[in-house]
């Protein structure tokens, strides 16, 4: 016990007299922290807007007039059984007409033409949407050849085709970036880190020849070390959790007005201990890592 409290004393004494040393691996820690707290936004919020646009496709399969209800019912029990089809609506045509009437209300002449026809125009369909974009192919493939098709007048998947393969490259784009971003905050990240502690060692390379000549072992010499990358490391972390807390709380208004459905200040409750055990783990893992290298690589211990 004497012995750790002497290490994590010397620890201390380091950051303490190596002021502008700590004051500059807490700011490193700092931006770090802030970088990938910018990963986790633009993940949460990639994500949310990929649900929110997910939402909005959909295609039609309209039918003949002479198509029976009980073989459409049928077709569309077996659409809903197919991976990834979330879900698969039939609108008869009684109430597309009601829908359609309620769309053009204000519109005279048109409401006025709906009124003077003695028949409904229009005709069933179903509105197929998917959990996964790319289920939309599958499902056109299968109306191509399905022994329905003869019942079908024609399915809008061809018109909304392009929308919905730009939307998943985009998508996939977009979580690429994100993992690149996230890679490259890691690796100068670390060179970053690495350069720090070859700073605090060299000033420090005095004490650490003392300590070498009465005989210190090799721990006694790093733990402090890592002391002070521990300590730089959480009080840097602390300070950027606060201010993306304080972010978060002033954006949030402004962030539903983008995406109605997101709230990244729930997210980030919901999820704070793994969140910041995550990150915060990671950052240490990595300032650990690299302080344990430059101590092994400029002074052999």
């Amino acid at each position: 016990m004497r012995y750790f409290l002497k290490v994590w004393s010397e620890g201390w004494r380091m950051a303490l007299n190596r002021r502008l040393l700590s004051l500059v691996g807490v700011l490193t820690i700092f931006l770090i922290s802030l970088f990938l707290w910018s990963g986790v936004f633009m993940f949460y919020f990639t994500q949310e807007g990929i649900k929110y646009f997910e939402s909005k496709l959909d295609f039609s399969v309209y039918f003949k007039a002479s198509a029976q209800q009980s073989d459409i019912r049928s077709l569309q029990s077996i659409l809903e059984n197919f991976p990834n089809v979330d879900q698969v609506v039939y609108v008869t045509k009684a109430e597309a007409l009601t829908n359609f009437k309620s769309e053009v209300s204000g519109n005279q002449v048109i409401s006025k033409a709906l009124t003077e026809l003695n028949t409904n125009p229009l005709v069933d369909y179903l509105i197929v949407r998917a959990k996964d974009p790319t289920a939309y192919a599958k499902v056109a493939s299968y109306l191509d050849q399905s022994p329905y098709r003869s019942l079908i007048e024609f399915v809008t998947y061809a018109e909304n085709q392009q929308i919905i393969n730009k939307f998943i490259g985009v998508s996939n784009n977009l979580r690429l970036f994100i993992l690149v971003f996230l890679v490259l905050v890691m690796i100068f990240g670390s060179l970053i880190i690495f350069n720090s502690t070859l700073v605090a060692i060299f000033a420090q390379r005095e004490e650490v020849e003392v300590l070498r000549l009465i005989g210190a072992t090799n721990w006694f010499i790093r733990l402090p070390f890592l002391i002070f990358t521990f300590l730089i490391s959480i009080f840097g972390y602390l300070i950027s959790l606060f201010l993306v807390a304080l972010i978060t709380m002033k954006t949030s208004g402004f962030i539903s007005i983008i995406l109605p459905q997101a709230n990244f200040s729930q997210f980030i409750f919901h999820y704070f201990w793994p969140l910041n055990f995550g990150l915060f783990g990671f950052i240490l893992a990595i300032n650990l890592f690299s302080t344990f290298v430059a101590l092994q690589k400029h002074l052999n211990i």
